[in-house]
């Protein structure tokens, strides 16, 4: 799992850490993108489904923690 300084737990497994810090690294989250799906699942050595799953799993994890934690925080 990855912790963050603020002590937040994503319980990203490496695979989607991995995935999320290279999509990062490499400006696919950019808008423009600076790099396409392809081009970091061939970086990968993995299949280009493979890398959507475990980007949209990652990311749906990060977000669920940080989201709904902060609600539960607000009550």
């Amino acid at each position: 799992t990855e912790t963050t300084e603020h002590g937040h737990r994503f319980q990203l497994s490496a695979e989607q850490r991995e995935a999320l810090v290279l999509g990062l690294e490499r400006g696919y989250f950019e808008t423009p993108g600076e790099v396409s799906l392809e081009e970091l699942a061939e970086e990968l050595g993995i299949t280009r489904q493979a890398l959507s799953k475990r980007i949209r799993r990652g990311n749906a994890k990060i977000l669920k923690t940080v989201l709904l934690s902060s609600v539960v925080d607000l009550q």
